[in-house]
């Protein structure tokens, strides 16, 4: 992640007013992002020639020394290349806004993801004390989440999942 030509006017003018990192470490640790001395964002970074895999998984994003600075007015500070927050170029002019998007291959990942989708809805267990209606227990015992909402009302099929809740037909004559 590099501070963007001058020339990019847009992409400049975007990343000097929203995606440097605010000053923190040793000469100011009273700065949010400080936890036990240290800024538990990892600012600033290294310098580094090529986009890299760090050792805990994260990516060591390219940060080339290549002398290019902004000088903040407000705090006076000259930010170079290893204060720049990851950002995707081209969605940020797009958009004039902070947006990365990272490709993720590792199998975590993806293990995760696949548990987070299959899931299935939340359910909730609850014991009414009194006379017993069973209709009335059933629409107040059941929970929706807003997914589990915005697929019924655009009625979105759920993945071949069907819950366990079956509807009995009951209390009728014969």
């Amino acid at each position: 992640m590099e501070l963007p030509l001058s020339e990019n006017a847009p992409l400049f003018e975007t990343v000097t007013k929203c995606l440097l990192h605010g000053l923190c470490g040793q000469e100011y640790p009273n700065a949010p992002c400080m936890v036990n001395g240290l800024c538990k964002k990892r600012y600033s970074r290294a310098f580094s020639e090529e986009t890299t895999q760090g050792e805990d998984d994260y990516p060591i994003y390219r940060r080339q020394n290549d002398g290019r600075t902004f000088q903040n007015t407000l705090d006076g500070f000259a930010y170079d290349n290893r204060w720049v927050v990851p950002h995707n170029p081209y969605l940020t002019k797009m958009f004039n806004a902070h947006i990365n998007v990272e490709v993720s291959a590792d199998i975590r990942n993806v293990k995760y993801l696949f548990k987070y989708v299959y899931k299935g809805p939340d359910r909730v267990a609850a014991v009414i004390a009194g006379p017993i209606n069973e209709i009335q227990q059933y629409i107040d015992a059941k929970y929706l989440s807003v997914i589990e909402g915005v697929d019924s009302l655009l009625s979105f099929k759920k993945h071949k999942e069907w819950l366990p809740v079956i509807r009995l037909v009951v209390h009728l004559s014969g």
